[in-house]
C-alpha cells in the first residue's frame, strides 16, 4: 500500500461516519456465499485506484466487533470473574485479531513475492503487504463466523466427550479451515493469476485431514481444546470442564 493509502487507511479509524459498513457487510455476505466475488471487489479496486487492497478500515471494525461479542459470550458461558472479561478480550483482540493477522499476512506477502510470484520481468507482480492482510481478512471472516458463533452457542453439546460430539465439533472446525485456505487460495490467484504453485496453498489441508481422521477414534475434541486454551489465557483453569 502506498504511504497516502496506509494513512488513508488508518485515518478513517477515526471517522466512522465516512466507513462504507454496508459495503463491508455486503462483502462479508459474499465471503460466506460466494468469495469469489469478494476479490472481483479487488480487481475493480485496482482498476480503479492502482491497488489491490481496501481503503477502509470497516471490515475490519466489524471483525473486531464481532469477536468481542463472541468473547464475552464464552465469558459469560463460563462464568469468569470481571478481570477475566477483559483479559479476554486483549489476548482476542490484540493477539488473535491484529498479532496474528500481521503474521499471516507477512507470511502471505512472503510466498507471494518471493515463492508463488512467476520471475519472468513480462509477467511479474508484486503483491502489496496490505493486500495480503485483506487476503486474510476475507478468509478469518467466514471462519470467525461459521466457526465461533456457532461452537459459542453450542458450547455444552459440542464439548462434551461422546463421540457425536467429537464428531461434530472436529467436523465443524476442518471444514471452517479448510474453507479458510480456500478463500486464500482464491485471493493469491486472483493477484498471480500466473503463478504454477498457487495449487500448493490447497496443500496445506491434507495435514488437517489426518488430524482429524486420527482424533475420532482417540475422541480429541476440537472445542474442548479450543476451551482449555481459552481458559488458561484468562487465567480461569478452574472453570474447565
Amino acid at each position: 500500500m502506498s504511504q497516502f493509502g496506509k494513512g488513508k487507511f488508518l485515518s478513517r479509524f477515526f471517522k466512522l461516519r465516512h466507513l462504507e459498513f454496508d459495503s463491508a457487510l455486503q462483502q462479508i455476505v459474499w465471503t460466506v456465499i460466494n468469495p469469489k466475488r469478494v476479490f472481483r471487489y479487488h480487481k475493480d479496486q485496482y482498476a480503479m485506484r492502482g491497488r489491490w487492497s481496501r481503503d477502509d478500515p470497516a471490515m475490519l471494525l466489524l471483525l473486531l466487533g464481532y469477536v468481542t461479542v463472541v468473547s464475552l459470550g464464552y465469558c459469560g458461558w463460563m462464568r469468569v470473574p470481571v478481570g477475566s472479561y477483559f483479559a479476554a478480550l486483549a489476548w482476542t483482540l490484540l493477539v488473535d485479531c491484529l498479532a496474528l493477522g500481521v503474521l499471516i499476512a507477512s507470511i502471505l506477502w512472503f510466498l507471494c513475492n518471493k515463492l508463488l510470484a512467476v520471475q519472468s520481468t513480462a509477467l511479474s507482480q508484486s503483491v502489496e503487504w496490505a493486500y495480503c492482510f485483506d487476503i486474510h481478512l476475507n478468509a478469518v471472516l467466514p471462519f470467525s463466523l461459521l466457526l465461533y458463533g456457532p461452537q459459542m452457542l453450542l458450547w455444552i453439546p459440542l464439548s462434551s466427550t461422546s463421540i457425536l460430539s467429537v464428531l461434530t465439533s472436529n467436523t465443524l472446525w476442518l471444514l471452517t479451515l479448510c474453507y479458510y485456505l480456500y478463500i486464500v487460495f482464491l485471493g493469491c490467484t486472483t493477484v498471480l493469476p500466473s503463478a504454477q504453485h498457487t495449487m500448493s496453498l490447497l496443500y496445506a489441508a491434507l495435514p488437517l485431514m489426518l488430524l482429524y481422521v486420527i482424533a475420532i477414534p482417540l475422541k480429541i475434541n476440537a472445542t474442548r481444546i479450543f476451551t482449555y486454551i481459552f481458559a488458561w489465557r484468562i487465567g480461569a483453569g478452574n472453570v474447565l470442564l
